[in-house]
């Protein structure tokens, strides 16, 4: 077995870990990771090393993304020859790609997201339902993957890959490591622990430098510290004598779902850090304003700027132009002629000054005039994916109940769950941002 195959092969290179590998039944290829409560590491109360692993024996490692997914090209093609080869029997297929990574989707899963309604507004100069912001993603991505050795180590690489601590300028593949599912709410803590080097013995762990990755026991076991003992032991089935198993998480950074969606192929439900673009109408701009909005409720202070310009007032405009008269001239009494190097830093601090101005609220007339907008822009976007995600569960039933491949209904089955996730997290957050403008304007609403 390829799973048995890799631990053993993981151990006798020195990787030490408590955590045992799981397949999910009737979800082909879907991977987690427990935590074995035999190990001595999941008595521990505080911090639980989930891996320990030494970098030079079981990592692949290159300076770049790029150099190491040659690397991994590399080692794919020696087959059995390459040191690597239970750990690269183990990597998801091209194929397996195809229906998770935007990068490779067909334009028949982009139509998917796409509205027919041309009366909405909400999706700005884009007719896909989440105002185009993946696909722009994937388009601005392009580039970087135009200089890529191979699709398929690329994939690997980008989804499966960590920085090296402690500075993050080399990029590694670690097995098992790669296995573990993120949640945002994890905290996790990465570290390298440098080998002493004092023998020449290749076979002692301590001679090499180690990557050692850490959560709290609270983590896992849902107990604070001074109960996690008695959770542990609750967690023991006193009729087989064995433990329940508990999966194992770790964070893989603060990203927005459209990130993790980029990257890894997947959306975080009741994602914390997500962060969803909306376009707002403006009259008189020849393109949609595009703003931010965050999962907490709150919009993105940077974002609101260009909006609140473009809804001021003669009283307001000539407000604004005086108070950057007054910035730019006391800028100019404190800033030297010239700089050490011997050219003017004036021009940097005026952008400033205009910065700073327009990131304050202008006045009480023009924030509510943008709220409003906002408000109205956010409330037809949320009734508009309502309508759209129903839809497109129903076009889902339909592709169910008509198709006679089963396993390209069991792909295509994917594609839309994950779309519909992908589109309800993004009515989630835009639905609190709503709610928070709502809250703090309720006259705007008739509350």
């Amino acid at each position: 077995m390829k799973i048995d195959r890799l631990m053993h092969w993981c151990s006798a290179n020195g990787l030490k870990t408590p955590l045992q590998i799981r397949q999910k039944e009737g979800n082909d290829g879907y991977r987690y990771v427990v935590l074995d409560p035999n190990h001595p590491e999941a008595r521990k109360r505080n911090l639980i090393n989930l891996i320990d692993a030494p970098l030079d024996k079981v990592c692949m490692t290159s300076k770049t993304s790029d150099g190491l997914a040659d690397r991994l090209l590399f080692e794919s093609t020696l087959g059995e020859d390459s040191l690597f080869a239970p750990y690269l029997a183990t990597l998801p297929t091209l194929e397996s790609f195809q229906s998770t990574l935007p990068r490779f989707w067909t334009e028949k899963t982009w139509s998917l997201l796409e509205t027919q309604d041309t009366s909405t507004t909400t999706t700005g100069s884009s007719n896909m339902m989440d105002g185009g912001q993946l696909k722009a993603a994937v388009e601005l991505d392009e580039e970087r993957l135009k200089f890529s050795c191979d699709e398929w180590a690329q994939a690997i690489v980008d989804s499966r890959s960590h920085f090296v601590p402690p500075n993050g300028q080399e990029y590694a593949l670690t097995p098992v490591l790669d296995m573990i599912n993120h949640n945002p709410n994890v905290p996790t803590k990465m570290k390298r622990v440098s080998g002493n080097n004092n023998n020449d013995d290749d076979d002692d762990d301590d001679n090499h430098d180690r990557i050692l990755l850490q959560i709290p026991a609270n983590a896992v076991w849902g107990e604070t510290e001074p109960n996690l003992l008695s959770q542990v032991q609750s967690l023991w089935s006193t009729a087989m004598n064995t433990p329940k198993e508990q999966e194992v998480f770790t964070s893989y950074g603060n990203m927005p779902n459209a990130e993790l969606l980029l990257s890894y192929g997947f959306v975080q439900t009741d994602n914390p850090h997500n962060t969803e673009t909306l376009a707002i109408p403006v009259i008189r701009q020849a393109k949609p304003l595009v703003i931010a909005c965050n999962a907490d409720g709150s919009l993105a202070h940077e974002t609101l700027p260009p909006l609140r310009l473009a809804l001021v007032n003669q009283e307001e405009r000539e407000s604004l132009f005086n108070q950057k008269e007054g910035d730019d001239e006391q800028q100019m009494q404190q800033t030297p002629v010239s700089s050490p190097n011997g050219g003017s830093g004036t021009a940097s601090q005026e952008n400033g000054s205009t910065t700073s101005i327009t990131n304050r609220i202008i006045s009480s007339r023009n924030e509510m005039e943008v709220m409003a907008l906002v408000g109205g822009t956010l409330e037809e976007a949320v009734y508009d994916l309502k309508g759209f995600i129903q839809q497109l569960e129903q076009q889902r039933q339909l592709e169910k109940a008509f198709s006679d491949d089963n396993l390209q209904h069991r792909d295509d089955d994917a594609i839309f769950s994950l779309l519909v996730t992908y589109l309800v997290e993004r009515r989630k957050t835009l639905q609190a941002c709503l709610t928070c403008i709502q809250q703090q304007y309720p006259d705007l609403f008739g509350f």
